[in-house]
């Protein structure tokens, strides 16, 4: 069995971490997350797509309170999951995997398009059926 990774950016992606002020700390944080799973990603595909998703999944909860009129930080979350998106497409997950991760995904408005991607990647896998989704 693999040992399960302990991601660095995690303990920066709780919910409510930052303020309403926190734009450029938190897009400068969306940077250092997304090349920390770059990094991973060179020697463990898999784990890499465990934390692109892991990342997705708290990216809502933990810039919630944040100020986004300049749209700065929206656009620094679309760049992230774009650049992220390719690692889960050449990840050799399993199916299992690539179901979990998934379902996991959350539904907030910024990972809509990961979301429509992944199900988009499941269908062209040629381990996966279409009907299997």
């Amino acid at each position: 069995m693999a040992a399960v990774r302990k991601w660095q950016f995690k303990a920066k992606f709780r919910a409510n971490t930052y303020g309403w002020r926190a734009s450029s700390l938190a897009i400068s944080r969306l940077k250092e997350a997304a090349s920390e799973i770059r990094s991973v990603a060179k020697s463990d595909p898999v784990a890499a797509g465990d934390g692109a998703v892991s990342l997705m999944e708290r990216i809502w909860p933990a810039f919630q309170g944040i100020d986004t009129s300049s749209g700065a930080l929206g656009a620094a979350v679309f760049r992230t999951i774009d650049e992220l998106m390719p690692i889960l497409a050449v990840a050799p997950a399993d199916h299992t995997t690539r179901r979990k991760w998934l379902v996991s995904m959350p539904t907030s408005r910024a990972s809509i398009m990961a979301r429509s991607f992944a199900v988009f990647l499941m269908r062209i896998d040629h381990s996966c059926s279409p009907d299997r989704i």
